[in-house]
């Protein structure tokens, strides 16, 4: 078989496939119907002043068994910020978590440039028999909160939305689309209730009768004593030694150990480990937190790190990863999502090797 796209075995190929065709039917399906799975975030309130929200994600599966979630959220900046610190450096930011079991490989990719869905989930489990995902929240967001209602108003309603623009989508154990719906919710911030001041009543001055004038009268002095010898014993003065000096041994200081700050490891979980440093695309995010590192609109973690050229630059940096002088970005075909594999081989056309046709020579 000529080489495939990640360089591994046949059959890790064809469930890697599989799972590509998965997420492909989940993007490009309807997803509107009753009884089947829904997304939703509740709609809440909190008082004016407070300076963090957290804010979650629930799901429903219906009647359905959901194996794989694929869902964006708009980010709200002019009231809402979300930290992007990542101080446990495990290529998300500390203030999303994800709740699902390990049985779940899940995904999330901030982008600031992208004002129609600024943050995206996927949450799939990526070995067969796929497990299905359990009703419960997903996913939780810790706000800061950076606005309050104008004075003169009791609330101020900040949306909480899905982005439509992709909108979630569902797939089933069978790697077909699933229905499902989505409820997108609200923040309200209250303002204090007002409070009506009570009147204090006026203090009344209450003249004093002054106390009686103290009369002095004049006192005896007592009778002077008088000093009485009196003999006794003569007092010996008994030497009293010093007190011994005791010596308290003091103990030497403790050295105190300063750990080593380790530098932050860049990782966004695309399949592509030990990503090079820079930003392959120039479109703004390194490579260690870009889901499509060479801009071709093909995902890194479909592209694989495999060189079927040989020309020692990995298919998910390779504009041209076959050398056939046709780009990936067209090879791929009109869904970069699962791309074209026009001889059904189990390799996809822009990473397939072209055949070499030597001419027939007669002696």
């Amino acid at each position: 078989m000529p080489a495939n796209r990640n360089r591994i075995d046949a059959a890790l190929a064809a469930l890697l496939l599989l799972a590509a065709g998965v997420i492909v039917t989940l993007l490009y399906a309807p997803v509107r119907a009753q009884n089947g799975a829904q997304l939703s975030i509740p709609h809440l309130s909190i008082p004016a002043g407070q300076a963090k929200v957290t804010v979650p994600v629930n799901f429903d599966p219906g009647e359905e068994a959901v194996a794989a979630i694929i869902f964006s959220l708009d980010l709200e900046t002019t009231c809402l910020r979300l930290p992007l610190t990542d101080a446990d450096r495990d290529g998300r930011p500390d203030a999303v978590a994800i709740l699902t079991s390990d049985a779940f490989q899940s995904t999330v990719s901030y982008s600031a440039a992208d004002t129609t869905g600024e943050i995206d989930f996927s949450i799939a489990d990526w070995s067969i028999p796929f497990t299905v995902v359990p009703a419960g929240t997903l996913v939780t967001l810790t706000y800061d909160v950076l606005c309050a209602p104008d004075p003169t108003q009791a609330t101020r309603v900040v949306p909480l939305p899905f982005s439509t623009a992709p909108q979630p989508s569902f797939g089933d154990t069978e790697g077909n689309s699933a229905p499902g719906t989505w409820q997108s919710g609200t923040l309200t911030i209250v303002n204090p209730a007002t409070v009506t001041p009570t009147n204090v009543p006026t203090a009344t001055n209450t003249p004093v009768t002054p106390p009686p004038t103290a009369t002095n009268t004049p006192v005896t002095p007592p009778p002077t004593a008088t000093n009485t010898p009196i003999g006794g014993p003569t007092a010996t003065n008994t030497p009293v030694p010093p007190p011994t000096a005791t010596k308290t041994p003091v103990p030497p200081p403790t050295a105190t150990h300063t750990p080593t700050t380790e530098p932050p490891i860049c990782e966004d979980n695309d399949g592509v480990g030990n990503e090079p440093p820079g930003d392959a695309d120039g479109d703004g995010k390194p490579n260690c937190r870009d889901a499509d590192d060479d801009g071709d609109a093909i995902p890194t973690l479909i592209e694989g790190n495999g060189d079927p050229d040989h020309d020692g630059i990995p298919s998910y940096l390779d504009g041209d990863s076959n050398n056939n002088g046709i780009p990936d970005a067209v090879e791929v075909g009109p869904d970069p999502l699962h791309p074209v594999d026009a001889d059904h081989n189990g390799t996809y056309d822009f990473l397939q090797m072209p055949a070499i046709f030597l001419p027939l020579v007669h002696r």
